[in-house]
């Protein structure tokens, strides 16, 4: 049954192009090759059929054969100088069949290779083995023909077949692994399969013009071409993308390095504020003792009313210098707040420039590509970043504004309260007929004055930790910039490998579908004998390797009487070759 259906479908290739309009004369060309193993040619026969009409005497070809036989009776060509005359009354009479033999290379070079266990061996040392096997055919050199590749496989003798370019068909307990090559440059076909008592059926290679197979398919060439021309111009756009994004990413580096720069001089300013601020607490806490002392002086004895006026004197000459050192911290905090004010502005411009390129990465945010998604989400989490550091410096600005507020009132309390001081001073002896209120009043005082000095510890407190939270800062905004250099290097590498998959991928194939879309169907390949032949000419070449078998001993052949063979019986004939 498997004979009958190769003789079924060869028989449909050799008559296929009978039924063309017999106004003209067709000429069909079929090359039948034997291969050896590692893919060169070693037999070359050839088979042509004719049928049609022509005005003219003669049908004429080109081509030199050896070996010419006719298989239609009872016609005879002329042949001299490179060419074959036909009587053009007998052609139209009936089809024209002849066989002949050439010597010249193939229209394209097969290389085969066969591995056993990852080393490299001969064909037949593939017989009767067991193991891991690997059958590697590269097409090479052509330009016209677009080729088909059979490699049949018993399943009951091979097992986990693998082949990424084959197309895989099972029929009966055997599996083909069928490859199809386009003339668009070399390439290479593998088959791995894991076997047991190895054996191989023939490889089946057959090659025709490419116009002739895909006909009106390359038309649908041209859509493709179009299809890779929108993407290498999206490639491109992304590519651009890809380039600004490193350029927003070094302004991102040059505003840090500039943010950096900015923390450290405000945290050199608050350590150096928290120094004077120490002092005018230390003097405060001084004062606070001083009235402590003289509560209890009053309360222990009201006797020392001239000791008391002479320290009130010296509280309220002390009280001039405390309200100056008071002013100098008022206008320091009032200097504070405007350096965080102006840090603030340079946050909010930064952020401001940060979101044009969150809007870029978040339009990336969706690839494919992992390492642009990761870069753009790291992106967007840096603005969040630079979004919570903004909303942080203008907490900040609002405590200053605070403290510099409470500041100046402590500063006109003060005023107040050191006016006070002169005053009792200066009134001293109206107050002496009421001195016995006087330790209370001083107690109240020496209170508020407690409450005052805690505050100005929290405040002291508070700008130490405002510039170690600075440093910390500091510190981180430094070293962004180092990392920002590695994702811009990573960006960069990504640019340069969107440039080469446009330039030497995409690019490279719209070329050559291009070329391959743009062949002349009238200058196809017509005929392997001779160039010459154009007109109404087809020429299909089908080759064969020999099949990988366990020697076996054979019987001497019994001598048999030669019988006549039919005119069917040598077409099979000619393919018998192809089933040893």
């Amino acid at each position: 049954m498997k004979k009958f259906t190769s003789y079924t479908l060869i028989f449909m290739i050799l008559f296929s192009f009978s039924i063309a309009g017999m106004a003209d004369v067709v000429r069909n060309e079929t090359v039948y090759v034997s291969l050896k193993h590692n893919g060169e040619a070693e037999n070359i026969k050839i088979v042509t059929h004719i049928s049609g009409s022509s005005n003219d005497d003669y049908y004429v070809e080109y081509g030199q054969l050896d070996n010419l036989q006719v298989l239609t009776k009872d016609v005879e060509p002329t042949v001299e100088k490179g060419t074959i005359k036909w009587d053009a009354k007998k052609l139209k009479e009936k089809d024209i069949y002849y066989e002949g033999k050439i010597s010249k290379k193939l229209p394209l070079d097969l290389k085969i290779r066969y591995y056993l266990d990852g080393t490299e061996v001969e064909a037949q040392d593939l017989a009767g083995k067991s193991g891991k096997v690997e059958i590697s055919i590269k097409v090479e050199n052509s330009e016209d023909l677009t080729t088909q590749i059979q490699l049949p496989l018993n399943l009951d003798v091979f097992k986990n077949i693998e082949s990424k370019k084959g197309v895989m068909s099972v029929v009966g307990k055997t599996m083909t692994v069928v490859f199809t090559h386009l003339p668009m440059g070399d390439e290479e076909f593998t088959v791995k399969a894991e076997g047991q008592d190895m054996e191989f059926d023939s490889i089946i290679i057959s090659s025709m013009d490419s116009s002739t197979m895909l006909g009106e398919g390359l038309g649908e060439l041209d859509k493709l071409t179009d299809g890779f021309n929108e993407m290498s111009d999206a490639t491109e756009k992304l590519e651009e993308g890809s380039k600004e994004l490193s350029k927003g990413m070094g302004l991102l580096k040059n505003g840090l390095k500039s943010l950096g720069e900015g923390v450290t001089k405000l945290v050199d300013g608050l350590k150096e504020i928290g120094s004077n601020l120490k002092s005018i607490l230390k003097g405060f806490k001084e004062l606070n003792d001083g009235l402590g002392q003289l509560g209890n002086g009053l309360k222990e004895g009201i006797e020392s009313v001239g000791d008391m006026n002479q320290g009130l004197n010296r509280l309220s000459s002390e009280g001039d210098n405390i309200e100056k050192g008071i002013e100098g911290l008022n206008g320091g905090l009032m200097e504070l707040k405007a350096g965080y004010n102006s840090i603030g502005e340079g946050l909010s411009g930064l952020n401001q420039g940060h979101s044009d390129l969150s809007l870029l990465a978040q339009s990336l945010v969706d690839s494919n590509d992992p390492r642009v998604k990761g870069l753009a989400e790291g992106v967007i989490k840096e603005g969040k970043v630079m979004e919570e550091l903004g909303q942080g410096m203008k907490q900040i600005n609002m405590a200053m504004g605070g403290v510099a507020q409470n500041t100046n009132q402590l500063l006109e309390g003060y005023k107040v309260y050191n006016k006070g001081i002169n005053q009792i001073a200066m009134g001293f002896g109206q107050f002496s007929g009421e001195i016995k209120a006087l330790p209370d009043e001083i107690q109240k005082m020496y209170q508020g004055h407690s409450q005052l000095v805690d505050g100005l510890d929290l405040l002291l407190n508070g700008l130490e930790q405002s510039a170690a939270g600075g440093a910390e800062l500091g510190k981180g905004a430094r070293n962004i910039p180092g990392e920002v250099d590695k994702v811009i290097d990573g960006q960069d590498k990504i640019t340069d490998g969107l440039n080469k998959l446009r330039e030497e991928g995409i690019e490279e194939i719209t070329d050559n579908v291009k070329k391959f879309s743009n062949k002349d169907e009238s200058q196809g390949y017509t005929s392997f004998v001779d160039e010459r032949n154009v007109d109404n000419s087809n020429c299909q070449i089908l080759m064969q390797t020999p099949s990988i078998k366990v020697e076996k001993e054979t019987s001497v052949p019994v001598p048999q009487r030669e019988v006549k063979r039919t005119f069917f019986q040598r077409i099979i004939d000619l393919f018998k070759v192809f089933r040893k």
